[in-house]
């Protein structure tokens, strides 16, 4: 995913492609997290209804492949067999490339006609628990943001300083894109069987369930992304207390949830974060994942393991302890009376070992959030391990300890002496800097210029020095 953001919230502009480790930094209220839930949000309009949606079970989001499936039923309506064929006998060189030019130009004028703002600004309205008109910059008239999903396909939005949004798909029907299509042996079969039909004088009412096939195709193929991430996990800053409250929380949803709409009682608006987190751990059951083996190392940080004790009442719940031992001393406790430390790693250490899979995309915001120094150089390292074995990983982050540690691990995989280590293709680092209308992004070669804060350290120095001399003086 490539992303360009205009007057979104404090960011006055930023251009961000995702890596397989994506690393967004900057001070307070410079706009990471809300870029990263900007990102989480286009990418749920991506999925559409995914199974960590368990709070709402009645939800169903609308993505984009739902809205291919509405406009291509308009276009089944709009493009009769007749006005095809009319273009088709048009065409005085009629051949695969030019017969594939008539269906993509076909594709592209349904969706610019299909109603896209809706189910977006369903997603965003949600997603950030805004109106719509809050997002955009205070120096600003308009918020823009451009998601390119694939080479071939984007989606653009506006959104006015009253509120109103404005968006539309684009599909650059390109000599590039017909090119790459017609590689595809089977959509090659599938257009000469529609030039076959170009001598006939009746029209041919069984070519319609050819372009049918032949849209499909494309759309999966080729507009969408072949690999598309198939799931996305937002793990948000706060965890702590988040997860001090959720026993009470997740015990009154499962409790009220399907009695709730027949009582009359209304549930109590919840941050669409906290949802999305408090949805994640209800899912936990004390399974390994695919990262089962790669989330034991998390352990040695923990010092410990978080374990899921089920409870009779109310049913399909856990108690999450903490078990650990000091010298030759085990112990357990609830999870909640653990250090912060724990707390907020545990949620980390548990959505990764079971709910993580290869090409998720795992957005973690502060994840060195109460940990010792020694203990975000570790947790860097286990990020690599799990970015190499296929989980995409952004997170945001004020720590230059985990940026030094990056920047080790890419000068690793040159030296190959060691197995953790990263490629420096995989790894991307945006640092968002302030200018007079906000932040802008600035993309950060750390092996070069690695941000630190070195500044603010001298400042703490120079202080230092002079108020020791007045101190002395006295």
């Amino acid at each position: 995913m490539k992303l360009k953001v205009e007057n979104f919230g404090p960011i006055h502009y930023a251009d961000i492609e995702l890596k397989p480790l994506t690393v967004i930094i900057g001070k307070n209220n410079a706009g990471k997290s809300m870029l990263a839930q900007l990102i989480f949000a286009l990418m749920m309009f991506r999925e559409g209804s995914i199974p960590t949606r368990t709070l709402m079970p009645y939800l169903r989001l609308i993505s984009i492949e739902d809205i291919f499936i509405v406009a291509y039923r308009e276009l089944s309506i709009a493009f009769s067999v007749e006005n095809f064929w009319k273009k088709i006998k048009e065409t005085k060189e009629l051949t695969l490339h030019s017969c594939m030019e008539i269906i993509l130009n076909m594709i592209i004028n349904s969706l610019t006609h299909f109603p896209l703002n809706k189910a977006l600004g369903n997603i965003l309205e949600r997603n950030f628990a805004l109106e719509l008109k809050n997002l955009v910059n205070l120096y600003s008239e308009y918020a823009k943001v451009e998601c390119a999903y694939s080479k071939y396909f984007t989606v653009e939005f506006t959104i006015t300083k009253d509120g109103n949004l404005s968006s539309k798909f684009n599909v650059e029907a390109s000599k590039e894109l017909i090119d790459d299509i017609l590689k595809d042996k089977k959509i090659n079969e599938l257009i000469g069987r529609i030039l076959s039909f170009k001598t006939n004088r009746d029209f041919p009412t069984s070519i319609i369930p050819i372009i049918e096939e032949v849209v499909k195709l494309i759309i999966a193929d080729f507009i969408l992304p072949t690999k598309p991430l198939s799931s996305t996990i937002y793990i948000p800053a706060g965890r702590a207390g988040l997860l001090e409250g959720y026993e009470a929380v997740s015990s009154a949803l499962i409790t009220l949830a399907p009695v709730a709409p027949l009582k009359g009682i209304t549930m109590p608006p919840m941050p669409a974060m906290a949802s999305e987190f408090y949805s994640l751990l209800i899912q936990l059951e004390g399974k390994k994942g695919p990262f089962g083996k790669i989330s034991d190392l998390f352990k040695e940080l923990l010092e410990g393991e978080i374990v899921l004790e089920k409870l009779k009442l109310p049913e399909g719940k856990s108690k999450m302890v903490y078990k650990f031992k000091f010298k030759d001393k085990e112990s357990t406790i609830d999870l909640i009376h653990a250090a912060s430390m724990v707390k907020e790693l545990s949620p980390i250490y548990l959505i990764i070992r079971e709910l993580a899979d290869k090409d998720f995309l795992l957005i973690i915001e502060e994840p060195e959030s109460h940990l010792h120094p020694a203990a975000q150089i570790k947790l860097m390292e286990i990020f690599a391990k799990l970015v190499n074995e296929g989980l995409n990983i952004l997170i945001t982050t004020h720590s230059d300890l985990l940026l030094r540690k990056l920047a080790q691990l890419i000068m690793e995989s040159s030296s190959k002496k060691t197995n953790v280590y990263l490629k420096p293709e995989d790894v991307a680092v945006y640092l968002l800097k302030p200018n007079e209308k906000g932040f802008i992004s600035q993309k950060v070669n750390i092996i070069e210029g690695l941000p630190t804060f070195d500044e603010v350290i001298e400042q703490l120095y120079e202080k230092e020095k002079e108020l020791s001399y007045l101190y002395f003086q006295k």
